[in-house]
């Protein structure tokens, strides 16, 4: 995943860079975040927890 040739400054938090679909690295971010995510739970790093599941 290359991040080359992005037209704003990387953003402080991912977060921030997903907010705005409109924005021109929208889909650079967005791309790269699923590839992250991809990865992760491919190698069973992490387990997801339903707010349902919890006694809180």
């Amino acid at each position: 995943m290359s991040a080359r040739n992005l037209t704003s400054p990387c953003p402080r938090f991912l977060w921030q860079a997903l907010k705005d679909k409109d924005h021109p690295d929208y889909a650079t971010w967005l791309l790269s975040y699923n590839k992250e995510r991809d990865g992760l739970i491919s190698l069973d790093t992490y387990e997801v927890i339903l707010e349902m599941s919890t006694n809180g």
